[in-house]
């Protein structure tokens, strides 16, 4: 039976994170001589862009169906992409919560808007391997500080894809393994 790795990547923007989880997935299919089967969750539609690309190098999408909540794709601000978060927050709260109870992926790799799938792991003590991607310096105030290490007591590692933000979550982060894990180049083009 293949392994499921799941990816939780929600964006409002076309960022660099969006192309390092696809050439993850398509990493993950190509080198693992078909034992491991990565699944990138849509959460609101914000992957039908790549559509196309998904498909043809057969990464599976497991939709959350909320849509019709987000009719904006592309979020600008400060204020506008917070409320977006939060509504996120609410509103994947239990289609996550049931995916992965019902799915069991083998691994969850959480890339952007980290703080639902933490809190739930932190609640229901999943039996998925939770993996964290930060890719820049998170801002850490005084509640995400406390969030952050109750919620990664529960995680199997943090990744970073510069040594600079792996040198410097370890001054934050004392205590926790942090590993150099450079996003993947599938095309030099």
């Amino acid at each position: 039976m293949k392994k499921k790795i799941y990816y939780w990547a929600p964006f409002f923007s076309n960022i660099a994170t969006v192309k390092a989880v696809i050439n993850s997935a398509i990493s993950i299919k190509k080198f693992s001589t078909g034992e491991l089967e990565p699944v990138i969750i849509d959460i609101f539609g914000e992957w039908g862009a790549y559509k196309e690309t998904l498909i043809k190098n057969n990464i599976q999408v497991d939709k959350l169906g909320l849509n019709k909540f987000f009719k904006k794709k592309k979020i600008n601000g400060y204020i506008l992409s917070r409320y977006y978060q939060i509504k996120i927050f609410f509103l994947a709260f239990f289609p996550l919560l049931n995916l992965v109870k019902r799915n069991k992926p083998d691994t969850l790799i959480v890339h952007l808007l980290t703080s639902l799938p933490l809190f739930l792991n932190l609640i229901f003590k999943f039996n998925t391997k939770i993996i964290l991607r930060v890719s820049g310096l998170p801002k850490l105030n005084i509640f995400r500080r406390i969030f952050w290490k109750l919620a990664l007591k529960n995680i199997k590692f943090i990744t970073t894809p510069t040594e600079a933000t792996r040198s410097n979550l370890s001054k934050i982060l004392l205590n926790k393994d942090i590993f150099l894990l450079r996003d993947p180049i599938i095309n030099l083009r």
